[in-house]
């Protein structure tokens, strides 16, 4: 799983990073084509020396902001959970 990881992170954004370690987890059941599915969705944590992003072609824009910051700006139910998780837990990333 880690490197699927890094090989999406390197994709989305050109950083080449180390993975730390999982911090979050989350199961669900999803329609998908017509068939409700279980989804098992495991968040990581990774560590860069650049600051350099070079946004894929999926994505129009970035920007680098505090966590607290974080949570009240994303608006995928899944993101702001995990945002506030790291949070609410004094994570260290």
């Amino acid at each position: 799983l880690e490197q699927g990881v890094i090989r999406e992170i390197v994709e989305e954004t050109g950083l080449v990073v180390d993975v730390v370690k999982p911090i979050y987890s989350a199961t669900e059941r999803r329609e998908w084509q017509d068939h409700k599915r279980s989804a098992v969705f495991i968040f990581y944590s990774a560590r860069t020396d650049s600051n350099e992003v070079q946004v894929s072609y999926e994505h129009s824009e970035y920007q680098w902001v505090k966590l607290v910051d974080a949570i009240d700006q994303v608006e995928y139910y899944l993101h702001k959970r995990l945002l506030e998780y790291v949070y609410t837990n004094n994570i260290k990333l």
